[in-house]
């Protein structure tokens, strides 16, 4: 016999007894012909630690009661929550939260530009397809039709003057606190016209900061790429403190752009993709509140005016929840660890990848063919989940090469000296050699890592030089006490989000998702005015960044290594992790691409693949480079 329960606004009714199954044929239809089709399975239900996360706070008082309980409530059962219940409840809060009518100022309604006819109504939502979450107790933005959080609820109307900007900055019901980003208001090039925003002219001497502080009635402490930390003045101290706000100009978001990634324009998009904001107010409005919620369901994260900054508050967090194992030093920190000069006069690694002077003898590409490139995709992801990553005080020590017979060495940089690659057995003379900091026809010495020598001691056919430990000179070595996986749960994270948005053909999220973990890892090398500073210092690691490089070089190496093998073709250049290949006419060049996972048919993160066309369907994997920002 079946039995039916039916939910409704988070109440549960059990079906009575249903003796001559009238009821049940009833409900059945309804199964049948008014369901989504697939609908069936388990219900899902969002636990207290989900609900906190998309609160942004703990439960308030006012919060529903649960819709499920699994296991004895008696003995401290767990409760959940429908997915609709959550919405509704963040649906009344947002309404509620709009006072009647314009209560941005206490003025006499006279005081502002007159309303538009086609202005946003209050408490109305001008999108519905992103969800309630944290972010819209965050950021606001403000468009020339209203103001409305990334949810696209509507919460107060057009500023109509410059001083509504300090008055909503100081009165609004913000939800960060104590070490906590400052709320962000964005406001639209169309809103800053109606306001009759000064625009400095092209040669003058006036700072732009300079403007925003005078015209919006702040002091700017912090600008960069449009992003202005403005401190506005209470104009109530009884009732309201001082506020401090991210104001972020959206038509300049293009000034001081990032040397690394000069066209990136953040959550507004990259240049010249079909990612960059529509013209269309409204429409660009709906599409940032999408991102920036987006963005916040990464840990909390706010955007800012380079990736590093928000990437390496992701990572922080997701680091802030690893419990290394200790087996060495039980007083061991992670602590920024530049190189010292002993190793390396720059404070970091040499450059990681092939140059001209990697190659014996290049294959030359006069037979008739296809020109393809091949390079591998989300290179870096895969060898940061996977590498184990030193910490502590790290020190000089005599090297004991016994280390590499270990399934797991510490983890290291080591000055050492290997043989020139002509005199290594089996090592592909069309090829460069397996690292670049070898050479064809001397003897070369250079600080290298633990993955480094793993690769250099790897057969040939491994992507490595095939060499024994007796064959490496080993002068001095820079040890670290511990290692762990630190930036794994970071890079799983990422991972995921971006499986998910390339299978919603979501080419934004993906290049937001190669922005931070790229801008992250970079930086990790960064030494001087572009290293990490407070609070992110325990993100200034040469070594780690070396280490990702290594394991991705190592990679493209054992790749081409089986092209040479399998089809009897050699790269005719390299770029990064980037190899060029003439093929045959005949030769489908597909073949030159790693075979899909067999579980799920998909690629895999570091697998290779054709080059994608047009490039801009996504970022290609470049050189980790340094991304300034004095945050």
């Amino acid at each position: 016999m079946s039995s039916y329960a039916i939910t409704r606004d988070g109440k549960t009714w059990q079906l009575r007894d249903d003796p001559d199954g009238e009821l049940a044929d009833l409900l059945n239809w309804i199964i049948d012909e008014k369901c989504h089709a697939g609908a069936g399975g388990p219900l899902f239900a969002l636990s207290r630690q989900q609900i906190v996360t998309r609160l942004g706070k703990g439960i308030p008082a006012d919060f529903p009661e649960q819709d499920v309980v699994t296991g004895d409530p008696e003995q401290g059962g767990v409760r959940g929550w429908w997915e609709t219940t959550v919405q509704n409840y963040l649906a009344d809060v947002r309404t509620s939260s709009a006072p009647p009518g314009d209560d941005v100022d206490d003025e006499p309604a006279v005081q502002h530009a007159p309303a538009r006819d086609d202005a946003w109504p209050l408490r109305s939502r001008q999108w519905d397809d992103v969800e309630y979450s944290g972010a819209d107790d965050r950021v606001l933005i403000v468009t020339s039709f209203g103001i409305a959080n990334p949810a696209g609820a509507v919460v107060k109307p057009p500023l109509g003057e410059r001083g509504n900007l300090l008055k909503l900055a100081v009165k609004y019901p913000w939800a960060s606190g104590e070490g906590e980003a400052d709320p962000q208001i964005w406001i639209t090039g169309q809103a800053l016209r109606e306001l009759k925003f000064p625009v400095p002219g092209a040669g003058s001497t006036v700072k732009l900061e300079d403007v925003v502080g005078d015209f919006f009635g702040c002091e700017v402490t912090y600008q960069k790429s449009g992003f202005f930390t403005c401190a506005f003045p209470t104009p109530d101290p009884t009732n309201w403190p001082d506020r401090k706000v991210d104001v972020v100009l959206m038509p300049y978001t293009h000034s001081d752009p990032s040397k690394s990634r000069p066209d990136d324009r953040g959550v507004l998009g990259v240049v010249d993709t079909p990612t960059i904001l529509p013209a269309e107010e409204a429409e660009a409005a709906h599409l940032l509140g999408d991102r920036i919620a987006w963005l916040y369901g990464l840990d909390g994260a706010l955007p800012g005016p380079r990736w590093s900054r928000v990437g390496g508050k992701i990572a922080r967090a997701r680091m802030g929840k690893a419990r290394p194992s200790i087996k060495n030093d039980p007083a061991a920190k992670l602590v920024p660890c530049p190189l010292p000069s002993r190793l390396s006069k720059s404070g970091k690694l040499p450059y990681a990848w092939w140059t001209k002077d990697s190659w014996n003898r290049k294959h030359r590409a006069n037979d008739p063919g296809v020109d393809v490139e091949v390079d591998q995709q989300a290179a870096y992801l895969p060898s940061a989940e996977g590498v184990y990553l030193g910490w502590g005080t790290p020190e000089f020590v005599t090297p004991d090469p016994a280390w590499f017979d270990q399934q797991r060495p510490p983890f290291l940089v080591a000055q050492i000296t290997v043989p020139p690659a002509n005199e290594c057995d089996g090592i592909p003379p069309k090829l460069p050699v397996p690292h670049p900091g070898m050479s064809w026809t001397k003897e070369a010495t250079f600080p290298a890592t633990t993955i480094d020598i793993q690769q250099l001691l790897a057969p040939v056919e491994n992507g490595g030089a095939g060499l024994t430990a007796a064959e490496i000179d080993f002068h001095v070595a820079y040890v670290w006490p511990e290692q762990h996986q630190w930036l794994k749960q970071f890079s799983i994270l990422l991972r995921t989000r971006l499986a998910e948005a390339r299978a919603a053909g979501r080419l934004d999220y993906q290049q937001m998702c190669q922005a931070l973990y790229k801008s992250v890892f970079g930086r990790c090398a960064a030494v001087g005015d572009s290293a990490w500073s407070y609070p992110y210092l325990q993100l200034q690691q040469p070594a780690w960044f070396g280490a990702i490089e290594g394991l991705t070089r190592w990679r493209a190496m054992r790749y081409a290594c089986r092209i040479a093998r399998d089809f009897n073709l050699y790269p005719t250049e390299c770029m990064v992790d980037a190899w060029f290949y003439r093929v045959p006419e005949k030769f489908d060049p597909h073949q030159l691409e790693d075979p899909l996972d067999a579980k799920s048919g998909l690629r895999k993160n570091g697998s290779y693949r054709l080059k994608a066309l047009p490039p801009a369907a996504e970022t290609p994997d470049g050189p980790l480079d340094a991304e300034a920002d004095d945050s």
